[in-house]
């Protein structure tokens, strides 16, 4: 019983993590679209 919360409690750990990790993409991903946007402006003026 006591492994078992031990493994819920490292999954838990382990999925906050990963939600950490996916926003950091996600705002990364936001700063290349804004940057490769940026870029085409400048191309067109």
């Amino acid at each position: 019983m006591a492994s078992s919360r031990v493994q819920a409690e490292q999954g838990l750990s382990l999925a906050n993590e990963a939600g950490s990790v996916m926003l950091e993409i996600q705002d990364d991903a936001q700063r290349v679209v804004d940057a490769v946007g940026q870029f085409a402006s400048q191309l067109k003026s």
